[in-house]
């Protein structure tokens, strides 16, 4: 079984890795903008995906801490620092 800090460090590198990808997506959407807006919206919507599956993630990691009580500390920094970049890839 894993322990509380595994369980919240492998959902904050799974929420890394959607941003991530959510910020490449909307990356190759400005890319493709002019030359073929249809491809640019293909890929918004791929980025919003990604920001849905990491929101999903977050709200799984709220579960997960609500539980442990000397973990909502952890989770609330974390909680601001994805929050942030969210509200960056929305932009």
């Amino acid at each position: 079984m894993m322990s509380i800090n595994d369980k919240i460090k492998k959902l904050e590198y799974q929420i890394m890795d959607e941003l991530s990808g959510a910020r490449e997506y909307k990356q190759c959407a400005m890319n493709w903008k002019d030359a073929d807006p249809e491809i640019s919206k293909i890929y918004m919507d791929m980025s919003k995906q990604e920001l849905g599956h990491g929101k999903d993630l977050m709200e799984i990691m709220s579960v997960v801490t609500k539980t442990q009580p000397q973990m909502s500390s952890i989770y609330e920094f974390l909680k601001e620092v994805n929050e942030e970049q969210i509200e960056e890839i929305e932009k």
